[in-house]
């Protein structure tokens, strides 16, 4: 319950280096308090869910790769 950091998010590259309890609502607030150009892949899910736990539960996303994990093979 304590992994809750936002460690790097990579502009260039454009990816985020999180640990498991980081929420949309904490990564949302992150990007826009560092005035960031990424976006983030919205969901169905809360804003205080794991991010991670969605992704893994195969949540489903509205960005072009809507299909999370069949977008990533």
């Amino acid at each position: 319950s304590l992994m809750k950091a936002i460690r790097l998010v990579n502009e260039e590259f454009a990816y985020a280096l999180i640990e498991p309890g980081v929420t949309p609502q904490q990564l949302y607030e992150y990007l826009a308090a560092n005035a960031s150009t990424l976006m983030m892949d919205a969901s169905g899910a809360g804003p205080h869910v794991s991010l991670i736990g969605n992704y893994l539960e195969r949540g489903f996303g509205f960005s072009p790769l809507a299909e999370r994990a069949e977008g990533i093979l």
